[in-house]
């Protein structure tokens, strides 16, 4: 779908350069994709120095720009109309002429936003998705596009899932590329089955081979008539001879070849069983699918405030300037809980919910919170009835005062 005009031009207009300067960064991942004749070459940064803009046929891609890029992250924000658990980041692609990477098929929604420059989209449907062997990218053997179009500053094109496409800059030009969260199943059962191994409960029984012993009366071990063969010589025979009336004396096997290198069949058994006999509880998935959708990127890396700043001074300033939270911070919730950057946050009360959504609070809404009284009427959510003290902190604030130590919230309005 081509959607002309889908920003404005300058909500996606920074300079290249200032673009490229992320590439040198170890907090933001970057691919240098080169093309020259028929042969691409991948490299990934960080990188000291790139290719010059005046030189044709590369491509710098920059991932997870929405968490150190302001204009990155307010694109990102843009998308109300959609689940915030479906958005993955905002990747920016820097190129120069000539550039790009390639006919290929993404396998999520993306919307591509033309920043600075001009590019020139073709993309169809095709079910022939067959690679390029032998290629550092994942190049498509053959490409029949159906439609074709150049993309202005503000314009953006948006592609279903499997839908191939090929970009080429006609100038030194960014595109800006929101792509959607698509979970794969290995992805997500891998995530569960570590979360589900830790809260397993109930009896935790060892496998144990039969004991020798563990028989009935009449099938108790008869005494060896001689006891001291394979037991260290006559001297050991004498002494077992003494106690062989009394106490039964197991005989060694017979030598014969094994096959010891194999797994018993009673140890397979019983290891088949509990694997599946087990079955996990609602709570136990709901707890991994909120701390799976809400892990922060495994590049994010939060800015912890200035020390020395005390609760009650911490209360004071967020009601004076509000909070929100910091770009790379992750918070969903369900119908009666809530996660952060893969973390519980608790019940979803009627707060948490508008910081989640919103993500942030205005300072009248905290102050509204901090200030009122008990004697006030009972409101429809829950968080007015638990924050009505003035004297003592309401909970919220303990709560964003811990969030704020880590960095995953901010003081101040939504930039």
């Amino acid at each position: 779908m081509l959607l002309r005009g889908f920003v404005e031009p300058d909500a996606v207009d920074a300079e290249l350069q200032s673009l490229q300067d992320h590439a040198r960064s170890a907090l933001v991942p970057s691919r240098l994709i080169r093309q020259r004749n028929a042969a691409w070459s991948l490299a990934h940064g960080p990188f000291d120095r790139l290719p010059s803009l005046r030189t044709p046929g590369w491509t710098i891609l920059l991932q997870g720009m929405d968490c150190v890029h302001p204009q990155a992250y307010a694109l990102r924000c843009a998308f109300p109309f959609l689940p915030q658990a479906r958005i993955d980041d905002v990747m920016i692609s820097v190129a120069s002429r000539g550039g790009g990477v390639g006919a290929h098929a993404d396998a999520y929604d993306v919307f591509l936003v033309q920043g600075r420059g001009r590019r020139r989209w073709r993309w169809g449907w095709q079910s022939d998705r067959a690679l390029q062997a032998n290629r550092p990218l994942k190049l498509l053997q053959r490409f029949d596009p159906q439609q074709e179009a150049v993309l202005e500053p503000g314009d953006a094109l948006y592609l279903p899932p499997s839908w191939c496409h090929e970009g080429e800059a006609l100038e030194p030009c960014s595109t800006w590329s929101v792509g959607f969260r698509a979970p794969s199943r290995k992805e997500f059962l891998s995530h569960f089955l570590c979360e589900a191994a830790d809260p397993v409960c109930g009896n935790d029984p060892r496998y144990a081979d039969p004991h020798p012993y563990s028989r009935r009366p009449q099938e108790a071990v008869q005494p060896h008539p001689y006891p001291f063969e394979r037991r260290g010589g006559p001297r050991a025979g004498r002494a077992a001879q003494t106690n062989a009336a009394t106490s039964p004396v197991m005989t060694l096997p017979s030598i014969t070849p094994v096959h010891s290198a194999r797994i018993p069949q009673r140890l397979e058994d019983q290891l088949e069983r509990w694997a599946l006999g087990y079955r996990p509880n609602r709570a136990t998935l709901r707890r991994a699918l909120g701390r799976f959708l809400t892990e922060a990127p495994s590049h994010a890396v939060f800015e912890l405030p200035p020390e020395g700043l005390a609760l009650a001074d911490f209360a004071t300033l967020v009601c004076d300037r509000g909070i929100h939270l910091a770009p790379a911070t992750r918070m969903l919730y369900s119908a009666s809980h809530a996660w952060i950057n893969g973390e519980s946050a608790g019940s979803a009360l009627g707060w948490i919910r508008r910081l989640a959504d919103q993500r942030g609070l205005a300072a009248h809404d905290l102050r509204r919170q901090r200030f009122r009284r008990a004697s006030n009427a009972a409101d429809p959510e829950p968080i007015e009835n638990e924050c009505k003290q003035s004297v003592d902190f309401p909970p919220l604030f303990h709560r964003l005062y811990g969030w704020y130590s880590w960095g995953w919230i901010r003081c101040g309005e939504l930039p």
